[in-house]
Order: structure tokens, then sequence, then C-alpha cells
């Protein structure tokens, strides 16, 4: 991977200021808001939302000076809160809070899927506490699957858009004809996509024995993937299916840069974020910034989560495990 910037002291260090953050205000939510019906977040969750809190400020800050409008789209948005395993006085803001709290300059929108209705009454409740206009947000309660097209066809309706794309479902709910409409539309976007790339290995080993497991197909959209996997019994299956999917978005979207963020889970299973943005005139030069928060994200393991949690709390003083 190259020369990593961050000593291992310096990335807890970092890893703590920003989960500190991030409990701070997730803290704030929930007394504010209440605590119901939030998600159960482990140290993974942590991570997905550390990224997506760091990326934030980055991207607004570049947009708002190429576009007239800037959109976040949200397709499994959850409530707007989460607890942090193991510790009920601990809470981290959901996704759309983080885009919206930590956009250096606002979005004009923002479109968020919600598909339990419960969950889309408590986002709506929270997203109306953070945004100083209810006119800035709009709440889904639909299948991100059905949804994603009238979403998209608003977000086309002003040619000088821009959106954010933050896609995070629990195993293989999204599928490519909604990831497809995203990459194919006729405005330029960056997207985060969660991809189960261990889980994804282990369906695809299933469906090889001749189970009849149908999730991946609509996940990629068609068997072809299958075909792929077989061609590539040299190389581990989780690399395969990897590799295959990277290579579907750039033939769907030309010109496109792919990054994956290799998240650490525990007994050595991870999933990926995969990041895709669109290739630049100037050479992307603000790459080398996502390069930083990679390497920061991927130092980092679900122990290290919990002892910075746990240090916040005042309950365990361990750093020099990480020096």
């Amino acid at each position: 991977m190259g020369t990593l910037f961050l000593s291992e002291k310096s990335a807890y260090k970092e890893l703590q200021e920003e989960l500190k953050e991030l409990t701070t205000l997730g803290k704030h939510i929930a007394f504010h808001t209440g605590e119901a019906y939030s998600f159960k977040g482990h140290p993974w969750t942590a991570l997905k939302l550390v990224f997506l809190k760091l990326y934030t400020p980055l991207y607004t800050s570049i947009i708002r000076k190429r576009f007239k409008n800037m959109v976040y789209i949200d397709l499994f948005a959850g409530s707007g809160l989460n607890t942090y395993e193991g510790y009920k006085e601990v809470y981290l803001p959901g996704s759309p809070i983080i885009a919206w709290s930590y956009a250096t300059i606002s979005f004009d929108k923002m479109f968020l899927v919600e598909k339990n209705d419960v969950r889309a009454r408590m986002l709506e409740k929270r997203m109306e506490f953070v945004v100083s206009s209810h006119k800035r947000f709009n709440v889904f309660c639909n299948d991100a699957n059905r949804v994603i097209y009238r979403i998209m066809n608003r977000v086309e309706e002003e040619k000088s858009t821009h959106y954010l794309a933050f896609i995070d479902p629990t195993a293989f709910e999204v599928k490519w004809s909604t990831f497809e409409r995203l990459l194919t539309s006729n405005i330029r976007g960056d997207i985060i996509l969660l991809f189960h790339s261990r889980n994804a290995a282990r369906i695809a080993g299933k469906v090889l024995k001749g189970e009849d497991v149908s999730s991946l197909f609509e996940f990629f959209g068609n068997n072809t993937w299958l075909e792929h996997v077989k061609m590539r019994r040299n190389k581990r299956m989780e690399e395969a299916l990897t590799e295959y999917l990277i290579d579907k978005i750039k033939r769907t979207r030309s010109k496109v840069i792919v990054n994956t963020i290799r998240v650490k889970l525990r007994r050595k299973v991870h999933y990926l974020l995969i990041f895709v943005t669109n290739v630049t005139k100037s050479g992307n030069p603000w790459l080398k910034k996502i390069q930083r928060i990679k390497e920061f994200i991927e130092k980092t393991n679900p122990e290290t989560v919990d002892t910075a949690i746990r240090e916040i709390l005042g309950k365990a003083i361990t750093l020099h495990r990480f020096l």
C-alpha cells in the first residue's frame, strides 16, 4: 500500500479525537430527540461514520466552487442515531446527520430513504432538529430500489448539480439497477458503497455448490459474476468478486476512479467501502487527502475503536498498547 502517513500513536490519537466529536454530537441528538429506535452500532459502524465525517468537508468545499447545486443521497438512512455495543451511554449520529453537520457549506438538498416506517419518522424528527429548513431535506419511507428513480429525476432537474451518494445496506439489499441509475445519470456524483466482501464470498461459495441463493444475482445485476469467479479460481473468492464489481462500475461509467477502503471487523472478517469519483481535468489532486483518510481507516481495528471509546468514557488508560 505504500508508506503510511501516520504512526500508530498519531493514528490512535486522531481516531480518539474523531470519535469524541461524534459521540458528543450523538449524545446531543439523543438528549433532544430521544433515543428510541436507534440502530445498534459496532466498532466498524464507527469507522464507516468516521470516513463520512472526514470526507464530507473535503467534498463540500471542492464541489461548491464548481457547481451551483450540491445534493446528498442516503439510500439506507436509518433513524439518525446509533448506539454502541456494550456502552448504553454512547451514541453515534447517523450518516445523514453527519453529512449535514460536517459539511463546510450546507447541501442544497438531502434525499434520505428509510424503508421502516417508525425509523423514517424518527429520522425526520432528528433531521428537523439539526437542519435549519425542512425544505432542505426529504425523507422517503420506501424501498431504495424503487424510490431511486424519483430521487434522480428530481436531482437531474438542475443541470449544474453534483451529488454525494452514501449507500450503506445491511447486506445485499441494494440492487445493481439502483447503483446503475446513479452511475448512468447525466449529472456527476461521488458514491460511497459499503460492500460486504467477505459475506459475498461466503454466499458465492454456496452458489458454486449448487445452493439457491439469489441475493448476489440482484446485487450484481445478472449471473455473469459467477462465470468471472469460475475463471479466477487462482484468486481468493473475495478478491475475485471485488475485482468484478470494480470492473463493472468502470464499464458502466467511463472516466471514473474507484478506490477501496478496507474496514476491519472481528475474527479477520472485513468489508469494503467502495469509493467512486469522476476523473477531472486537473488530475484529481485532492485524492491525496482521500489516500490519507484510507490509510487512517485501514490502520484501525475493532479493538482500537473499543479502547478509544473506553478512554473517552474514562474507563481505560491503555494507549501503550498502540505505541
